[in-house]
């Protein structure tokens, strides 16, 4: 099944050019990383990323991705997914990008599970192309975790 993509870019926002440029960046290597194309998003990351996760307790590394962006295309089936940019803040060979993508996936039960992540990434342009230096990412919501309190159905 192809994965299905909503960029739900808000036409009332006016990005300029140079900021709509780092968004089709950002929006080609979302596609990348939720498609399990490791050597794309891997050719993306600058040489020197750290980039922190909710789950993580240490920012990681670009040494450390590998494994897993690979973990994360067999660990669940990608459905879907939506964009929603907020802010786009690019300052001659810098950019501040702070955003939000949702993702239905059908995990290995088979059920629909869909996530809201909150992002903010730096990228930096070096030779013409823009590489994401250092990113923070965190779940803002899971739609199947509404249903729950403290862990146990409402």
């Amino acid at each position: 099944m192809p994965l299905k993509i909503a960029d739900n870019t808000k036409p009332e926002i006016n990005f300029s050019e140079k900021e709509l440029e780092v968004w089709k960046v950002i929006k080609a290597n979302l596609i990348n990383i939720l498609s399990g194309n490791a050597d794309a998003y891997m050719a993306y990351l600058h040489e020197n990323f750290s980039g922190w996760s909710c789950d993580e307790i240490l920012p990681v590394q670009k040494s450390s991705i590998l494994s897993e962006i690979k973990a994360l295309k067999k660990e669940q089936r990608k459905i879907s997914f939506r964009l929603l940019p907020f802010s786009i803040l690019v300052e001659e060979n810098t950019a501040v990008v702070h955003y939000v993508y949702s993702v239905k996936t059908i995990g290995e039960d088979e059920k629909e599970i869909e996530r809201e992540v909150k992002l903010t990434d730096v990228l930096i342009k070096q030779k013409g192309k823009w590489f994401l230096l250092g990113d923070h990412v965190g779940i803002k919501k899971s739609v199947n975790d509404s249903k729950k309190d403290n862990g146990h159905e409402k």
